[in-house]
Order: C-alpha cells, then structure tokens, then sequence
C-alpha cells in the first residue's frame, strides 16, 4: 500500500474517532415517548445504546454530522441506496440489537467511507503516474 493510501486511510480512521467523541457529547438518553396522537412510537434517529442524535432535532445541525455527510457522500449516498433496494420496509422507528436504522446505515457508511478512499486514493495515485509518464514521453531527449 503506497504512501499516500495510508495517509487518506488514517485521516479517515481518525475523522472517525472525532465523529465517535463528538456523537458521544452531543447525544442525549434515548426515550420512546408518544411524540403525539397520530404517531405511537418515537422516531430513533441515530441511536447506539440507548444515546442518540436526530431525535429531537435533525442530526445534521451538529457540525460533526454535515462533516461526515459532506466528506462521505458517496458512501452516505451508496448505504442509503442499498437500504431502499435491500431493505426497503424498514421504518425509523425501530431498534434492532440496540442499534437504530440510521445507526446501521451509519455503520455501513463507516465501512464504505474506508473503501471509498482507497478508491479516491488509488485512482489520484494512477492518474498521477499516468501524467508522470506522460511527461517523460514528450519530454525532449538530449543528446
């Protein structure tokens, strides 16, 4: 694995750890309460065991969330796809092993975001080499 894979490899692996400490500060106890009269269940949001995000408000006003959003998209994006064709009854409203379906999907983005880049990574480092060769092929021969 060359260089600079492992510097995006461990950017993102430490972007992590700082989403993780921020979840973990900015989360509150999560209680199903009737939210109203049409609604039984409360939605669960981001939720890992019991401390959740995005109950009470959208996840995405905590700058952490909108860092991951923005920095993982496609496997934001990628996750979100494959849950509607994989699982497309699943409602937010559910824990399954303590875990919420948006902690799930989060989970999967954290999986996807270490393959999305070394891909990102692999393709700069081929197109880099690609132009370096580039460059020596036209460059003029002395002689």
């Amino acid at each position: 694995m060359s260089k600079p894979v492992k510097l995006l490899l461990v950017a993102n692996l430490l972007f992590w750890i700082y989403f993780g400490i921020a979840f973990a500060r900015a989360s509150y106890p999560y209680r199903r309460e009737v939210w109203n009269y049409t609604a039984p269940t409360a939605p669960a949001g981001y939720t890992f065991f019991g401390h959740t995000v995005g109950v009470r408000e959208s996840a995405f006003q905590h700058p952490f969330f909108r860092g991951m959003f923005y920095a993982e998209f496609p496997s934001f994006a990628l996750a979100r796809l494959g849950q509607n064709l994989l699982f497309p009854h699943v409602t937010g409203d559910q824990l399954f092993a303590g875990i919420s379906e948006g902690g799930w999907r989060l989970l999967v983005v954290v999986l996807l975001s270490f393959v999305q880049w070394y891909f990102i990574a692999w393709v700069v480092q081929r197109l880099w080499h690609r132009r370096a060769d580039w460059m020596k092929a036209s460059a003029p021969s002395s002689g």
